[in-house]
């Protein structure tokens, strides 16, 4: 494995790494900047930056490639989406996440209701935020319930009810911000522990139009059709030792409690990002340890877990350039690194 340090400028210590047509681009998620890199990490260009303009950006907390490779579809925690093409400039006005909200929110128990569902994007710092998008340019988010939003059932004023009913993840229509759809559950290990709370957030991979869901504290990976219907199971858990006695906890003030939430981060194990690579085939799911500063990456093909192998903290497989594939990789206000590798699976 190869780490290349990579020198953008101008940089906050915060942001992620995206591929697009065989380069390196860093998103900075403080200052709003893009900066190109070639495969070695040698810094090219920079691209937007906070502000209005047509080649400016107001904000953004992750980035979509569309099918194509032409547009970017940014999605920012003021629920708008904003979308960019080539070239980096401005080609709509930004547009919301659009559902059906009900003034003052609900109060029910069916939760079956698109309109009570807000983007949840409290995963953990070691995220990517990836966002998958299918063949037809619609985007899967993962879902959650917040107490706004429906008084009567979330995760803390009844966890119980929340995670057996509650969607997880929904389908986007890129082109208007619409959820169309809501699919997914909590698997059984959180429906009989409703107090995983800390560790609750999920991840999504597209697979030839399938969605594949990973969750933090469940070693599955759970498989739906294109029309978002539940089919199968698979996943094993992490062959390296994984610290899993987490934290009971339902209250909201502990959620929201920076220095136990970062103690929660850093202290356990749990699942993370997932990757396909339709050439290859494979499917890579990367978890932490919660000992030390390596984390794990699994990857799969065909259901069958090939291979489990020690990597740094923060690695989330983002792509492939030639034979290397490139993992999102250590961010800090010192400096960024992105890892490239090779895999052998003959």
């Amino acid at each position: 494995m190869d780490t290349l340090s990579l020198e953008p400028g101008n940089y906050s210590g915060q942001g992620f790494f995206r591929l697009i047509n065989d380069k390196v681009f860093f998103f900075d998620t403080k200052f709003f900047l893009v900066t190109g890199f070639d495969s070695m990490g040698n810094a090219e260009q920079s691209w937007l930056g906070m502000g209005e303009d047509s080649t400016e950006i107001e904000q953004f907390i992750t980035c979509t490639l569309l099918p194509g490779n032409e547009d970017r579809l940014f999605f920012a925690n003021d629920y708008n989406f904003r979308k960019y093409d080539s070239t980096w400039h401005k080609k709509s006005a930004p547009y919301l996440l659009k559902r059906k909200r009900k003034k003052g929110g609900f109060d029910t128990d069916d939760l079956s209701i698109i309109g009570m569902y807000d983007f949840n994007w409290e995963s953990s710092s070691l995220s990517t935020l990836w966002l998958p998008v299918n063949s037809k340019s619609e985007i899967f988010i993962p879902l959650n319930i917040t107490r706004k939003a429906n008084k009567k059932v979330n995760k803390f004023t009844d966890p119980d009810l929340y995670f057996k009913n509650a969607r997880t993840f929904g389908k986007v229509n890129s082109g208007d911000g619409a959820i169309t759809q809501i699919a997914g559950n909590y698997p059984d290990s959180y429906v009989e522990n409703k107090y995983l709370t800390m560790f609750s957030n999920m991840y999504m991979a597209v697979k030839k139009d399938s969605i594949l869901v990973s969750y933090e504290a469940d070693k599955g990976i759970y498989v739906y059709s294109p029309d978002l219907k539940p089919q199968y199971a698979f996943g094993l858990k992490g062959q390296l030792p994984m610290k899993t006695d987490y934290p009971l906890t339902g209250s909201h003030e502990d959620f929201y409690n920076t220095k136990f939430a970062d103690s929660c981060e850093l202290n356990f194990g749990y699942y993370t990002h997932l990757f396909y690579d339709e050439k290859s085939d494979l499917l890579f799911r990367s978890y932490t340890t919660g000992y030390g500063d390596h984390s794990g990456v699994q990857v799969y093909r065909d259901r069958v877990c090939i291979g489990d192998f020690k990597v740094p903290r923060r690695f989330n497989v983002i792509g492939r350039i030639g034979d290397y594939y490139y993992a999102d990789g250590s961010i800090s206000n010192n400096k960024i690194e992105i890892f490239r590798f090779k895999i052998n699976t003959k």
